[in-house]
């Protein structure tokens, strides 16, 4: 799992950026198991992009941090936790990168669509 997801915050707003961009997207009338893929790479795609925004936003001390973290194997809830409390104005960040996504899933069905045509 993805110490992301434990932002409960963004669990419902992710999900719903993801259908979003599969119904702007013309993906809506996918049969479920495809449509079922699609959403969890994406989801999993989402859920990357918040992590990279958000250590974007961490100064050298906390990166440090992160880092040893990371290699310490320590739990979701620890690194959530350590999110929450290092990047200020977590919830603008992590909706800049659900709205970059959701963007590019967008202009990448048009380009798909036109160039089949």
């Amino acid at each position: 799992m993805n110490p992301i997801q434990n932002l409960t915050q963004f669990g419902n707003p992710v999900r719903a950026c993801i259908e979003r961009a599969l119904s702007d997207a013309g993906l809506a009338h996918l049969p479920f198991a495809d449509r079922a893929d699609a959403a969890a790479a994406l989801t999993a795609e989402a859920y990357h992009r918040i992590g990279l925004e958000l250590i974007a936003h961490l100064d050298d001390l906390s990166l440090a941090e992160y880092r040893r973290l990371a290699e310490s194997d320590a739990s979701d809830d620890e690194l959530a936790a350590f999110f929450r409390v290092r990047v200020p104005d977590l919830e603008t960040h992590a909706e800049k990168a659900l709205a970059g996504l959701e963007s590019e899933i967008v202009r990448a069905a048009e380009e798909a669509r036109a160039a089949s045509l």
